[in-house]
């Protein structure tokens, strides 16, 4: 009985600690290491060389609009990494559960080493940019990919014809699981970028709807060809007077949120002076990126003289 009592207690103080690092201590430990790396300032330099060997590279609107996902509606980067982790992730458990089947593990292996070249091409693309403590982060994230990258080639090939004769299986899959733990680090890392710093979300997601008409200002101050922005109810609304008609969207950008009044106004579109993003000003879809999601557009009445509009 008292060693029962020894152990109960023992079991029970051992509990309380995972408790209180659950509740929060590990959380905040590994958020402070990261914000660290986000201080790096001399991470910039590097950051520099990186960006003027890859914006050449996918400056062209074509590439930097398949890259950011325009077609598909939203960033193609998080899609994409779904099928390399979900590669390599898929090769581990067949190395654990089933190792009389290396063979499948390592053409699960080769496919995400096939499909990480686009994966990092769109991430790259997204990367540029990106700035200040998400930049030094998505740089460091950046190396650790490559690295385990690395790793994964190398468990590859020494899962073949050439190094199964040679006795080196089991390296490759040595290999394999230390590329998983990188791959686990630095997608921490990219879960980070996203789901706290907002890095490739659709900044006018949270933008409250316009569930009635609201006013938003004197319909004969707005000439042909003139903008302005108007608040309309918690929304910024730039409303511009194009081919006669008043056309409505919301004034920030859906790529980074900065205000698009101050950019260019031509050929029936609008381009922020931020990062270029090129949106219509009919329907509000982008032609050109790094925003990969459409501007939202308001619709537009006159009524008494004043303008009115709503989601």
């Amino acid at each position: 009985m008292i060693h029962d009592e020894r152990f109960r207690r023992s079991w029970s103080g051992y509990a309380r600690r995972v408790t209180r690092i659950s509740a929060g201590q590990l959380p905040k430990t590994v958020r402070d290491q990261i914000d660290r790396i986000g201080q790096l300032k001399h991470l910039d330099r590097v950051a520099d060389q990186v960006d003027k060997l890859v914006r050449p590279r996918v400056e062209a609107p074509p590439v930097r609009n398949a890259l950011s996902g325009v077609w598909l509606g939203h960033r193609l980067h998080p899609m994409l990494t779904d099928i390399a982790v979900g590669s390599f992730t898929s090769a581990a458990l067949v190395d654990v559960m089933a190792p009389r089947h290396p063979k499948i593990a390592r053409r699960l292996i080769g496919a995400g080493i096939v499909s990480a070249l686009p994966t990092a091409a769109s991430g790259l693309s997204d990367w540029i940019d990106v700035y200040g403590d998400a930049r030094r982060i998505g740089l460091v994230h950046a190396a650790g990919n490559s690295i385990a990258l690395g790793l994964y080639t190398r468990s590859f090939l020494h899962r073949g014809k050439l190094h199964r004769v040679r006795g080196r299986r089991g390296r490759g899959r040595v290999s394999s699981f230390l590329g998983l733990g990188v791959l686990a680090a630095t997608g921490y890392l990219g879960g980070h970028l996203s789901y706290v710093l907002g890095v490739g979300v659709d900044h006018t997601g949270f933008h409250p709807k316009l569930e009635e008409w609201v006013d938003a200002g004197a319909a004969e101050e707005l000439s042909e060809g003139a903008h302005t922005v108007a608040r309309a109810g918690e929304v910024e609304v730039l409303l511009v007077r194009h081919n006669g008609d008043i056309k409505a969207l919301a004034n920030r950008c859906s790529h980074a949120g900065w205000p698009l009044a101050p950019g260019k106004f031509e050929n029936g579109c609008v381009t922020c002076p931020m990062h270029g993003s090129t949106f219509s000003l009919e329907d509000g879809h982008v032609i050109r990126a790094p925003a990969a999601s459409s501007q939202p557009m308001y619709r537009v009445r006159e009524h008494n003289g004043r303008i009115e509009v709503r989601s």
